[in-house]
């Protein structure tokens, strides 16, 4: 059975997510979240931004981590 990759989401779906939604379908981002401060246990249920530190500029960086979605298996 194969199984397909999800498309990356746009930066407004990663916005209006919870962490612990974006965690279930793209488990890459664990360590990058992790690196940024964000205790992924204590945040998951918090919507992503309120889980960034206020000053950290994480979503460009999640979308890079991201990129290889739009065409896997290249």
């Amino acid at each position: 059975m194969r199984l397909s990759v999800l498309p990356p989401p746009s930066s407004q779906d990663v916005r209006s997510s919870r962490v612990h939604e974006l965690l279930r379908d793209y488990p890459e981002l664990a360590p990058l979240l992790e690196a940024r401060g964000i205790d992924l246990r204590e945040c998951g249920g918090k919507y992503f931004l309120e889980a960034l530190p206020a000053d950290e500029p994480v979503l460009s960086a999640l979308m890079a981590e991201l990129r290889w979605r739009e065409h896997p298996g290249r």
